[in-house]
């Protein structure tokens, strides 16, 4: 993986994480899309941040 690709992704999640969290809502109904919102932000920055920085970078 190219450093620019690499950098590329790790961008995109970070620009998801911060789509993700400015989902809001004061409807009960919407309990569980928000948890779901929430374990996807947690996967991301938990899981796929780390990934980035562990990738080897290749010409």
């Amino acid at each position: 993986m190219t450093e620019h690709r690499r950098a590329t992704l790790k961008a995109e999640v970070v620009l998801a994480i911060a789509d993700l969290d400015q989902v809001r809502s004061n409807d009960p109904a919407a309990a569980r899309a928000m948890h779901a919102v929430r374990l996807a932000t947690m996967t991301l920055e938990n899981f796929w941040l780390p990934v980035f920085d562990d990738v080897a970078v290749t010409d």
